[in-house]
């Protein structure tokens, strides 16, 4: 945790810096997430919500760079019956931060890219039973991150790209994988 954060801070300083502001970018999606939740044993299952994230980066050269992302990817919810608990409904908010290597195959105003890196998640539960009452809880890990995807050149400084991403998450021992596509756009210095 401490090197993301350092990494990220790191990054932070060079976006700010008026040396590097040439290479640099800030940007913002917004799409949908999905997080393969087993639903087995559920009455109803909202897998998916609205994703929004801010991203920014740094570019060594036309091919490689770094990227650092904020990125809230909505709520999940669960609805069920247990004999031992009653009825349950329950919510799971997902957040976090990430830091990226970042390779990119420019072909005229149209660049592929693919990243890898470490993501910091946050998974909050709230939960209600008609037993027990609400409870809630959460989790934070860190685990690795990939995504791919596409971005056209509008001019010099504005671009858009569409993006893939999958987050390894985790909760209660239980891993799983979080599966966000965005649209977004960004502005390079």
């Amino acid at each position: 945790m401490r090197v993301l954060r350092s990494a990220s801070l790191a990054l932070a300083g060079a976006l700010l810096s008026s040396a590097v502001c040439a290479q640099t970018y800030l940007g913002v999606g917004v799409g949908s997430a999905r997080v393969d939740f087993d639903c087995a044993g559920t009455t109803s299952c909202d897998r998916s919500d609205t994703l929004w994230k801010l991203y920014g980066g740094y570019m060594f050269t036309p091919s490689l760079g770094i990227e650092a992302e904020y990125f809230n990817q909505g709520v999940v919810r669960l609805t069920g019956t247990d004999e031992s608990v009653g009825d349950v409904t329950a919510e799971f908010r997902g957040r976090g931060y990430g830091l990226f290597v970042l390779g990119a195959v420019p072909l005229g105003p149209v660049s592929l890219f693919g990243k890898l890196g470490a993501v910091r998640s946050k998974l909050k539960l709230d939960a209600t039973s008609s037993i027990f009452g609400p409870a809630g809880r959460s989790e934070q890990h860190t685990s690795a991150a990939w995504g791919i995807g596409a971005g056209y050149a509008f001019t010099d400084s504005l671009g858009a790209r569409l993006e893939f991403e999958r987050i390894r998450v985790e909760f209660l021992d239980e891993k799983y994988n979080a599966n966000l596509w965005t649209a977004g756009l960004h502005y390079r210095f």
